[in-house]
């Protein structure tokens, strides 16, 4: 977790050279090198340890004394000698008072349960770290670090609701909690309530300006809602606090392929599958294979995408984006009977939409390839039944219609396909090229 902003009172008066020199001033205090209970590195302005979450203790700070000063003078206790009983009643005063201060000062009952509970989750214990925050909670309803820790604890073990409802509960107590902020967020953004993950990220960003969690979460649900270029920015700034955060990275990568910017992709891409071990299989690894693949395949690396879609396939041979991946690559290699095979085993999955659009436009132009021309022109046809605005299938079936030497259907589905997608046709089979060769039959006619 990141460290938590806030801003620390000053106190003492400066006189004379250092008046006014911030500088001096900041030197006086003594930074924490390391956190008391467990020992992480602490750079300094963290009120909450980032690895254990115990509360720090507050910084000291060194105290010049005043050279201008005046000294107490010897002759002015004298009172003291010539009144006995006045001094013996302002001794017990001052006792009276310091032990009234040593019972404010003493660390409630819940401060060792609660440091306890902070050495668990340290260890990653959070099934007994959340039963001694409970008990800490049952004695003192008011204990916001016993709601923080455990808010964090619920997170850790996907208990998004719990957690919320904890740092809910934390944010009650201190509104402006900026760690609390970005727990409320990162458990919202799992439950799927994206406004309230929007506003307590954002106010967590915006506070922790160099916290990589924020901006990386704020980031990924921007992307979730195709808001790229907002995207792009919160992801690119986690990765400037923290160039190690694999999964801002890889959703970095997805948000340039998605921006139509493949290079820019793959750099990103690559480095973070080159931080996952040789054989990772979770999802992040997967998703992004996979648009390296694509982002190869939109470059004309397309050995490179092959290579991609391959080994995503086995691992996990029923994935149907890689299916349709890997068939469409291998057409564009001219490795037809390979493409169909995948195409086929696609074909037989499919059951999304969007899915069973794509492996219709690829086994069309499967069928064209091979010059069954009324075949590709039913693949193409099935494609639009998923996807009437698709570009792609328009113009396929204006290839296959146009071989088939109907030119009325070749042309207006020539001209749907360039009105759906004006530009970034290539190969050889793009609509203007279609519109130029009905144009040239026509003249022939």
């Amino acid at each position: 977790m990141d460290a938590v902003d806030v801003n620390r009172g000053r106190s003492g008066r400066r006189s004379g050279a250092d008046a006014g020199s911030d500088a001096s001033y900041a030197s006086r205090i003594t930074h924490h090198a390391q956190c008391p209970t467990c020992g992480a590195p602490i750079s300094g302005d963290e009120t909450f340890c980032p690895q254990c979450m115990a509360r720090l203790p507050a910084q000291p700070m060194e105290v010049t004394p005043d050279a201008h000063a005046p000294r107490l003078r010897r002759r002015r206790l004298k009172w003291l000698r010539r009144h006995p009983f006045l001094a013996s009643l302002l001794i017990v005063a001052l006792l009276g008072l310091g032990a009234g201060a040593a019972i404010l000062l003493m660390p409630s009952r819940s401060q060792e349960p609660l440091r306890e509970a902070q050495r668990l989750y340290a260890l990653h214990r959070e099934t007994e770290a959340i039963a001694a925050l409970e008990h800490v909670i049952a004695q003192e309803p008011d204990a916001m670090d016993a709601h923080l820790l455990l808010g964090y604890a619920h997170l850790r073990l996907g208990e998004y609701e719990e957690a919320a409802n904890s740092f809910t509960h934390a944010l009650a107590r201190n509104p402006g909690l900026s760690s609390a902020q970005l727990g409320l967020g990162q458990a919202a953004f799992y439950l799927g309530w994206e406004e309230v993950a929007e506003e307590n990220l954002g106010e967590a960003a915006s506070r922790m300006p160099n916290s990589s969690a924020a901006h990386a979460y704020l980031g990924v649900l921007y992307y979730g809602q195709d808001r790229l270029t907002d995207a792009r920015t919160h992801l690119s700034q986690a990765l400037q606090s923290d160039p190690g955060n694999i999964w801002a990275r890889a959703h970095l990568g997805q948000t340039y392929l998605q921006l139509n910017n493949p290079e820019a992709a793959i750099l990103e891409l690559e480095q973070a599958l080159q931080a996952k071990p040789e054989d990772a299989d979770d999802q992040v690894s997967v998703d992004s294979r996979l648009a390296l693949a694509r982002a190869y395949a939109a470059t004309d690396q397309l050995e490179q995408a092959k290579a991609c879609f391959g080994r995503v396939l086995r691992q996990h041979p029923a994935n149907l984006k890689a299916l349709l991946g890997y068939s469409e690559t291998l057409l564009a290699l001219e490795h037809a009977e390979e493409a169909q095979t995948a195409v086929e085993s696609a074909m037989d999955d499919t059951d999304l939409t969007d899915q069973a659009r794509q492996a219709a436009v690829v086994a069309g132009w499967l069928r064209y390839k091979s010059e069954h021309y009324d075949e590709a022109r039913d693949w193409f046809a099935a494609a639009l039944v998923f996807d009437s605005q698709s570009a792609a299938a328009h113009n396929g079936l204006g290839w296959a219609a146009l071989r088939s030497e109907d030119c009325d259907t070749a042309r207006a589905a020539f001209e749907e396909a360039l009105e759906l997608q004006p530009e970034g046709w290539a190969g050889e089979e793009t609509p203007q090229a279609g519109l130029e060769a009905c144009q040239s039959v026509i003249s022939d006619q």
